[in-house]
Order: structure tokens, then C-alpha cells, then sequence
């Protein structure tokens, strides 16, 4: 009688452990999206980024078109990457704003690599 009760225990304990444990990942992950969106949102409101968005471990950033002939990519690039392990891109790409404004067409103005 005592091995079955400590059975159902054991049993009760493991379905609450998997129970927290999942509940705790899921908020972990709406914690960082929520997160990765407000800092996405804090990057467009500068009037350097026009646009910005997080793809596939990148920080695509689309630059001011009035501005994005005048600026320094690398100190710019630098700066972003203090940021790659909070937000997990490794690598910092600047498009070209004026060109796909015009044509619709996507091509990359600098690239910055955030891993030394």
C-alpha cells in the first residue's frame, strides 16, 4: 500500500514538475520576443533606421534613405553589436533604402560581423 501511494505521489510530482517547467519556457519565450520587439522598435525610432528587423541570427537594419550615403557604417555597426547576445544575431547587414524604394530590388550596402 505505502510503494502505491508513494508511486502516485512520484506520478503527481512529475506531471506538476512538467507542468512549471513548460509554463516557464513559454513565458521565457514571450519574454524575449517581447523584448526583441521593443529594442526593434527603439532602433526605428532613431532617424538614423527606417526600418530594422531580426532573421536567421541577422540584424537587417534598412537605413534613412536621405542619410544612408553619409553614414559610418562600422561605428554603426559597432554599436549595434554590443547588442548581438541579448537580442542573438551575429552579424549586422545595412540594405539599401534608396534602391528598394525605387525599384523594389534588395542588395546589401555593408555587412558588420559582431563575432571577433
Amino acid at each position: 500500500m505505502r510503494k502505491f501511494i508513494f508511486s502516485q505521489f512520484a506520478e503527481r510530482m512529475k506531471i506538476s514538475a512538467y507542468i512549471a517547467f513548460t509554463m516557464a519556457m513559454c513565458c521565457s519565450t514571450a519574454s524575449a520576443q517581447s523584448s526583441s520587439d521593443e529594442y526593434l522598435a527603439s532602433l526605428k525610432e532613431t532617424s538614423l533606421i527606417e526600418d530594422a528587423n531580426i532573421e536567421d541570427d541577422v540584424l537587417v537594419v534598412w537605413p534613412s534613405p536621405n542619410l544612408q550615403s553619409s553614414l559610418d557604417y562600422d561605428s554603426l555597426g559597432e554599436r549595434l553589436c554590443g547588442d548581438h547576445k541579448k537580442y542573438r544575431y551575429l552579424v549586422v547587414w545595412f540594405m539599401d533604402s534608396s534602391l528598394y524604394r525605387s525599384t523594389k530590388k534588395m542588395e546589401l550596402l555593408e555587412s558588420y560581423i559582431c563575432i571577433k
